[in-house]
């Protein structure tokens, strides 16, 4: 278990509220900013990276909102043994993909304990997040309806699409938020965090109703999601390797232009643009574990930066500082002090 994922489990145990706001430059640094989960921002672009996440750890319950301005790939599990509940901002112009299914903006999913969350946006995306312990939401609802829903329900994935409970799904956490963010008095006090808290289990509470009286359908997977991640799989295996575009059409087994207006819809950039970005990545995250600058000729050598002017351009324009500033940022005190 990593720290944050220590920091919070103490902090449910103690039934206590902890609150913070993060500003991120720095996809890898955006990866780690929420408490406990595990998972990976990766930009599929070369400009900057911009995030923005907003938590609330209230008892068994954490509360966020995140904005990502950037396109980008994200891969990742939540907090073990909890549900989530989550729901996308319109953002005009965004499409957002979620394990290949397209995610509208005016829904509420909830998805099951222990989900594997794979996303793709093509543009900025701003959206929030309700995490629950599966075992407090199913006590709480086995006191509130006597048993006429069952465990089974609240591990199951559901969709929500009542424009005035998602509505009040998303005012809800952004009035608790705010609320906490301006430092109102009451916040400190433990009859307003078991106020609060009983108000968030009650919405979820009707979200769950709602989705079992109404089931909706999810949407069905896209074949251009598909296409997309079937191509990623094969470049993530051959990063050290030349990569022709048609190659990778081959193996997926779509036309060339077909690939090419798969990626421009599912992550609003080219394939080799997005492979680009995934090389660029891949080196930044090693020359932060290295934090070494004679390394810097030879891994960019090993995906295939030939010409280090270039590609120290590249990385300036993805990340908003050169190769050898990474290196000595990251560098322990011995490697500063030799340099």
């Amino acid at each position: 278990m990593n720290s944050s994922q220590s920091n919070l489990g103490t902090s449910l145990q103690a039934g206590g509220v902890a609150f913070r706001s993060v500003h991120s430059v720095d996809a890898a640094q955006h990866s780690c900013a929420m408490t406990g989960w595990e998972h990976v921002y990766e930009p599929v672009g070369l400009e900057p990276f911009r995030g923005q996440l907003t938590e609330l750890l209230l008892g068994p319950i954490q509360i966020t909102v995140e904005q990502i301005d950037t396109p980008m790939r994200y891969s990742g599990a939540m907090l073990r043994g909890h549900i989530l509940f989550s729901s996308v901002l319109p953002t005009e112009g965004t499409t957002v993909f979620c394990r290949g299914r397209p995610l509208a903006a005016n829904t509420v999913v909830k998805f099951p304990r222990d989900y594997p969350h794979t996303a793709y946006t093509n543009g900025p995306i701003k959206f929030m997040t309700v995490v629950v312990e599966e075992d407090a939401l199913a006590d709480f609802i086995e006191h509130r309806t006597a048993g006429a829903i069952q465990r089974e329900d609240v591990s199951q994935r559901h969709c929500v699409v009542d424009n005035e409970l998602v509505g009040c799904f998303q005012e809800t956490v952004l009035t608790i938020l705010e609320s906490v963010a301006s430092g109102r008095a009451e916040v400190v006090e433990e009859c307003w965090r078991a106020r609060t808290r009983h108000a968030v289990l009650e919405l979820l509470l009707e979200i769950l109703q709602a989705a079992i009286e109404a089931p909706r359908q999810l949407p069905p997977a896209s074949t251009r999601a598909y296409i997309v991640e079937k191509a990623i799989s094969y470049m993530q295996g051959h990063l050290n390797d030349p990569v022709l575009m048609e190659s990778v059409a081959d193996v997926v087994k779509v036309s060339s232009r077909t690939l090419r207006y798969s990626f421009e819809e599912v992550l609003g950039t080219s394939p080799h643009g997005f492979l680009s970005a995934l090389r660029l990545n891949r080196i930044r995250r090693e020359l932060c574990t290295s934090a070494n600058a004679q390394s810097i000729q030879r891994i960019a050598h090993e995906y295939g930066f030939w010409h280090l002017g270039r590609f120290a351009q590249y990385y300036r324009d993805a990340f908003g500082e050169l190769p050898s500033d990474t290196c000595r940022r990251f560098a322990g005190p011995a490697s500063a002090a030799s340099g």
